[in-house]
């Protein structure tokens, strides 16, 4: 009878124990299964097909969900501008997957929904969470650049800097050119400082000096000379000493990335989005260097007409500035600042007025270009 009763309660116990594996193995069947679809879902997001990709993911979540079905949810409400309804799934996931591999990238979209409201502090925590548990990761690098504009809007640039310069020590980064934008205006802030920076000269005006005269004679473009020492071309007071910085200026444009760098010897000074001609072959990969200033900009004329609409008029297409590479092509600003970071059919390489501007200040002729990458966005093609 003892006998019966044990062989009864083992295979009890073999039974349940085929029941827990048979139960185990139809939950990992059924969480590939949501997998699946969430993997589905995400190729959805990337071409943009945000119905289609909610309706996929609504279908997991309704059969239990997973961390990772409730983060693209989030992402897919996110793109769409839908704040309110991706803060709803990300915060979700923050309660309901504390130990999710999405947590970093939750964190960090939280941080800049927060951000965008100038809820700072908010963003802050969220950021500094992110540092503190998961510093390896991508979301940290960017958390980073993020804290750098909180600094500077708490007028801490020494502390903008720090962060920004730990992302730029990162040759793979991908916040790196996040982290160059926001650089970029410290750097060109410092640039016209009239205090002196590291390497700057000065340099006492002579009787009979002019800009032209001193812009050959220093090296530095006459219009960064005026900017930085409040100049007037007509009242050069004769015997007042200026600041001269140190200055060996190259471009970079990036025809994949849409970008314009600017190189101050060697080293990164600013980055600019940039608007391309369409026409990759009007300004193939390759160097060159400035033939020409203009400073109000090129005349245009009109592919359907005669008409002339002159340089620097508020509709003329160029801009307000014309920097020449070769015959007819440069680097011009635009009358409809949504060129820029586009593909136009008008001009060349296209910036705001506001940019071009600053730009020009800082070239002369023969000022080196580099053009790299192509319009297709073939990052392998030219230097």
């Amino acid at each position: 009878m003892k006998k019966t009763i044990f062989v009864l309660a083992a295979l009890a116990v073999v039974i349940a124990a085929l029941a827990g594996g048979a139960a185990f193995l139809l939950r990992q069947k059924h969480l590939q299964e949501l997998s699946r679809i969430a993997s589905q879902a995400e190729d959805k997001l990337k071409s943009k097909s945000y119905d289609q990709a909610i309706a996929m993911l609504r279908k997991v979540e309704a059969d239990g969900g997973t961390d990772r079905s409730t983060y693209l949810m989030g992402r897919a409400f996110a793109e769409q501008g839908k704040t309110e309804q991706a803060e709803n799934y990300y915060n979700r996931l923050l309660k309901d997957y504390p130990k999710s591999s999405f947590m970093p990238d939750t964190r960090l979209e939280l941080a800049r929904f927060r951000f965008a409201e100038k809820d700072y502090k908010g963003a802050q925590d969220q950021l500094l969470q992110i540092l503190a548990k998961s510093p390896k990761s991508t979301a940290a690098d960017f958390a980073l650049v993020m804290l750098a504009k909180i600094s500077l809007q708490n007028r801490d640039e020494a502390q903008a800097r720090r962060n920004l310069e730990i992302v730029l020590r990162k040759k793979d980064s991908p916040a790196k050119s996040d982290a160059e934008f926001v650089i970029g205006d410290l750097n060109m802030k410092r640039l016209k400082s009239p205090d002196p920076g590291p390497g700057d000269e000065t340099y006492t005006i002579k009787p009979g000096d002019t800009l032209s005269k001193m812009e050959r004679k220093l090296k530095v473009p006459a219009d960064l000379l005026m900017g930085i020492n409040d100049l007037s071309p007509l009242t050069l007071r004769v015997g007042r000493t200026i600041r001269v910085p140190h200055l060996d200026i190259s471009l970079v444009i990036d025809k994949t990335r849409r970008t314009l760098s600017i190189l101050n010897n060697g080293e990164f000074l600013k980055k600019y989005h940039v608007g391309l001609n369409q026409n990759d072959k009007l300004l193939p990969a390759g160097d060159y260097s400035v033939t020409k200033k203009y400073p109000k900009g090129l005349a245009y004329i009109k592919d359907d007409s005669s008409e002339e609409i002159k340089a620097g008029a508020p509709n003329n297409p160029y801009g307000t500035r014309f920097i020449e590479l070769r015959r007819g092509v440069g680097i011009h600003g635009t009358n409809d600042p949504e060129k820029v970071g586009g593909l136009v059919s008008n001009g060349s390489i296209v910036m705001s007025n506001h940019d071009v501007e600053e730009l020009y200040a800082l070239v002369k002729t023969k000022t080196p270009v580099t053009v790299k990458g192509s319009v297709s966005g073939d990052a392998g093609q030219g230097k």
